[in-house]
């Protein structure tokens, strides 16, 4: 963990790498090295450049697990999750992205730096912490990060969501007994009047239609506009219900006061609404009497998202704040369990039950760099596009061989991709930067495959045989056989061995590296999230799941991208091929083409982390 980022792997290193997994980890070090202390871990190196603020991360879980400083560690947690608040999107999500690779099935790939010896002061577990007692510590980590996202989640469902009712539980469910409480009642009074008032009005329409029965006809239109655009206004509250719930669970409590406003106003009074509404304005005589209640109606369901506007209160301070001291609260309960671990001995089932009761899923998720080249002029710091990529073909009918794979700023079905084939090439002979020379993509739900770049682009030394190896990765997260650069080595040493290398020579080495002809194929529901090419893909990053539940879970948890009706369809209808795929034994990351045909799919040989010295560090 002392290795400074740099363009180049040495042979030595190189020789190494080839046991590497390609899902991302990440190990926390207790030693601050160039201001590093969470330091990425990818196929290819130990300190992947990266920017986000780990820092803070590490200071979190030091003060909480190492030298269980509660002050100290409930600032950092405040400024951890504010600083992911006002974060840019794309920035919160590339980090989002590693660290759901690092928590996958709670928290396998998070790594700690172990005390060596009695003189080692920076550290984050002690010395002897191995087997069941590392596992211990991967679990409280995941239960410590559990508590920033779900934070996360509700500042975003909320901010986007904000009425007086939330407001209102907001300031005053932590203002009693305390100074601002008269602010936290007045909300209260506010909100209890908000909801008399709708209630009083939607009792009025109902009242309105039994007292008349004669339905005029010429308002058949606007009666139905009105039923479809009530609709359309009440779908997204109705869609998030579920989640809203959540936001108002405390503890035990399942509901509220205001939780049953909210209920009542935003679910049950709109589907009351859209009948009797339409049915009030099918009832009058003169057609500005039919606007005017239309209009009312629209109105009824608008009263508790108006309230915080007219009131002039400041509705993402206010979430926020009180998103702050939910988590301080919650980080409480969870010092509080590792304080009884420091004094009873506990064991992984009951921190798994604890992770349960707790809420924490084990989503199974991998966020793949399989690119390590950062070419100068191309990466311009602050300006990197992390985004979920769509792959399309072009619609320009002189460009039939063409694809479009441009960025979206939420997942469309066109970024779901069921299947990644891949082989690396070299850019120039004394560059050991891994460049993918060929690459063929295919998406969800499409058999037709798509080559970003096919087989002898590069001319007839990368044409490659029928009998090319090839390796299928049946689960990102375990070490995968990297032949190319095993042999790369052999190669690089005796290019090495000529003094003055001439053109020839360094067009023999190129064709020599392409013809290793390793192709690595990985199957799941994956998307592209980084990309750059020239005549070698110079950028590729990928995330994905096994599955398409854990790919939707995953994106839903870590607070990442939102998915498109398109995209939500598509994962359900294609998660039942999924489970059979699990059915049959078809691997852990099955090719779905294979279902009929491959009764068994083999999956590299698994390599214990101490083999290779993971978690022991560098």
């Amino acid at each position: 963990a002392t290795m400074l980022p740099r363009r180049n792997y040495t042979l030595e290193e190189l020789s190494r790498v080839r046991q590497r997994p390609f899902a991302s980890k990440i190990y926390i070090s207790g030693t601050n090295v160039d201001f590093q202390t969470v330091w990425l871990r990818t196929h290819w190196s130990d300190n992947a450049p990266y920017s986000a603020p780990s820092r803070r991360i590490r200071d979190y879980v030091k003060a909480t697990i190492t030298s269980i400083n509660k002050t100290a560690a409930k600032s950092i947690l405040a400024d951890l999750l504010t600083a992911w608040f006002e974060m840019e999107r794309s920035n919160y999500c590339s980090m989002a992205c590693t660290l759901a690779s690092a928590l996958s099935e709670n928290g396998k790939n998070v790594l700690f730096e172990e005390q060596r010896n009695r003189d080692h002061q920076n550290y984050i577990i002690p010395q002897g912490t191995t087997g069941d007692k590392f596992r211990i510590e991967q679990l409280r980590f995941t239960h410590l990060m559990h508590i920033l996202f779900t934070k996360q989640s509700h500042e975003r469902l909320i901010r986007d969501n904000c009425n007086m009712f939330r407001l209102a539980h907001c300031l005053r469910k932590h203002s009693k007994g305390q100074k601002d409480e008269a602010v936290g009642t007045f909300a209260f009074v506010a909100s209890v009047v908000a909801f008399a008032t709708q209630m009083v009005l939607t009792t009025y329409v109902i009242i309105e239609n039994i007292n008349s029965f004669k339905i005029n006809v010429q308002m058949v239109p606007l009666a139905f506009l009105t039923i479809l655009l009530s609709a359309l206004l009440s779908w997204p509250e109705l869609r998030c219900a579920e989640d809203i719930r959540k936001f108002y669970k405390d503890g035990d409590r399942l509901f509220s006061i205001m939780s049953i406003f909210d209920g009542i106003s935003n679910v049950v009074l709109p589907i009351v609404l859209i009948v009797a509404g339409a049915l009030v304005i099918l009832l009058q005589d003169g057609f500005i009497e039919a606007v005017l209640n239309s209009t009312a109606l629209l109105f009824v369901l608008e009263i508790d998202d108006m309230l915080p506007t007219i009131l002039d209160l400041d509705g993402v301070s206010i979430v926020r704040n009180y998103l702050i001291k939910e988590c301080l609260d919650e980080f409480k309960v969870v010092m509080a369990t590792i304080e009884k671990d420091q004094r009873e001995q506990t064991n992984v089932q009951t921190m798994m039950r604890r992770l349960e009761s707790a809420g924490v899923e084990p989503i199974e998720f991998s966020d793949m760099l399989l690119t390590n080249a950062k070419e100068s002029g191309n990466d311009i710091p602050g300006t990197s596009t992390f985004a979920p990529y769509q792959v399309l073909r072009s619609d320009d009918k002189n460009e039939t061989e063409s694809l479009d794979i441009s960025n979206s700023n939420f997942i469309t079905r066109h970024c779901l991709l069921k299947r990644i084939e891949w082989a690396y090439t070299i850019g120039f002979p004394t560059s050991t930067d891994a460049r993918i020379g060929y690459l063929k993509m295919w998406k969800l739900g499409e058999e037709e495959p798509y080559e970003v770049i096919e087989k002898g682009l590069r001319g007839e030394s990368y044409q490659k045989s029928a009998e090319e190896p090839k390796v299928d990765i049946t689960c990102t997260h375990q070490p995968t056989e990297d032949k190319f650069h095993l042999n790369l080595v052999e190669i690089m040493e005796n290019y090495n061995k000529i003094d003055d290398p001439s053109k020839e020579d360094k067009e023999k080495m190129r064709k020599n590296v392409d013809r290793l002809n390793q192709t690595y194929s990985i199957h799941g529901v994956f998307m592209i999230t980084a990309f750059e090419m020239s005549e070698a893909v110079l950028k590729l990053r990928v995330c994905g799941s096994k599955t398409p539940q854990g790919f939707a879970d995953a994106m839903d948890y870590y607070s990442m991208w939102d998915l498109d009706t398109s995209a939500a369809r598509l994962l359900r209808e294609k998660q039942p091929l999924y489970d059979r795929l699990e059915e049959n034994g078809i691997g852990r990351l099955g090719s779905v083409s294979k279902l009929e045909q491959t009764p068994e799919m083999e999956g590299p040989k698994e390599i214990d982390d101490d083999e290779y010295g993971e978690h022991k560090g560098v």
